[in-house]
């Protein structure tokens, strides 16, 4: 008689599950490789959507733009919005047309955006839209954690 107790058992292999690419807003408009010059990233939360409504520039981008208030303009699916760049300031920011690019482009809290420095003389950047929310299968149903009313306990 054989034991069981000395046989070696055979993992089976697992199949790996892997995750759907998220489609950018506009799937005509697929997410393309940056073209190497410079940029800096966001994720979207309440000030850039509502007041003050603005972008702030990270310090580390500072040396690639002037130290001046000029125009920009951001670019997004082939179309262009004018706006101020606040570069004689502490905090140097965007706005002065933020406003209509966030309702334009119905950004929400949590969505991502990534400014490319595309033009340094007539100041230009292109903007990459990331959708912030989770494709289903990723977002568990759990009562609450909608708001700060109805907080997620974990015991």
């Amino acid at each position: 008689m054989v034991s069981n107790c000395c046989k070696k058992e055979e993992k089976k292999p697992q199949s790996l599950t892997v995750p759907p690419v998220i489609p950018p807003k506009d799937a005509t408009m697929p997410i393309v490789p940056l073209t190497g010059n410079p940029f800096f990233t966001c994720i979207i939360s309440k000030s850039h959507v509502q007041s003050p409504c603005q972008v702030s520039i990270p310090r580390s981008f500072y040396r690639y733009l002037p130290s001046e208030c000029i125009p920009v303009t951001l670019t997004y699916r082939n179309k262009s919005w004018k706006m101020t760049y606040w570069g004689d300031r502490p905090l140097r920011r965007i706005d002065g047309g933020w406003r209509k690019f966030t309702a334009d482009n119905k950004l929400k809290v949590g969505d991502g955006c990534v400014f490319e420095l595309i033009n340094t003389k007539n100041l230009q950047l292109k903007v990459q839209i990331l959708p912030g929310e989770l494709p289903s299968e990723f977002n568990p149903t759990i009562a609450g954690g909608q708001n700060s009313e109805s907080p997620i306990f974990i015991d």
